[in-house]
């Protein structure tokens, strides 16, 4: 098994001013998948649009995040089959670190710096030497440290969800890290 997974921050993302346009089709695409489209790129503007204000609230942060994770990403999912995946996958790349983005700036917003902010990965890839996806290897120590900050391990099924066909969906996992040179007044 690998090494576990250590903390994390994300590198530096450039924000395109849209999500990717639908690639060409032959035949026109459906009311559907343009007005799926439309929806992904409102929300995608209205949250790059908050990250880029000064001023914003953590709760106006948390509220477009949570937005993102529990409806975008369903309707982008719902477009699989409908639209190529390689579409679906350059949305996923750049909501991903939006939502990661969204989530850091509220923290920030509430008075936490920013360098005490570290990207948690719960999963590692083992790359197997087959076709297919690679194997995925869920860190034990994960949800130790989750219940220190939940208060127990209930708490902690709706942030990591091992199912199939999918062999781990989960939310982005973003929290302070207090290191104990941190002192608190």
């Amino acid at each position: 098994m690998p090494a576990s997974p250590s903390p994390t921050t994300m590198e530096p993302f450039e924000f395109p001013d849209n999500i990717p346009a639908l690639p060409q089709n032959p035949l026109p695409w459906s009311a559907n998948v343009i007005t799926a489209r439309q929806l992904l790129d409102n929300v995608y503007v209205r949250a790059l649009q908050t990250l880029r204000e000064e001023d914003s609230d953590p709760l106006r942060y948390k509220l477009l995040s949570s937005n993102i994770i529990d409806t975008m990403i369903p309707v982008l999912e719902g477009m699989d089959g409908e639209v190529p995946q390689l579409w679906i996958h350059a949305c996923a790349e750049i909501f991903g670190p939006l939502v990661y983005e969204l989530q850091v700036s509220a923290l920030t917003a509430e008075g936490i710096e920013r360098d005490e902010i570290e990207l948690l990965q719960p999963v590692s890839e083992e790359q197997t030497g087959r076709l297919g996806r690679p194997r995925k290897h869920v860190d034990p120590e994960y949800p130790k440290i989750f219940a220190q900050f939940t208060g127990g391990s209930k708490d902690l099924e709706p942030i990591l969800v091992i199912s199939e066909p999918h062999p781990c969906v989960y939310k982005p996992i973003i929290c302070p890290v207090f290191r104990p040179s941190t002192t608190f007044h």
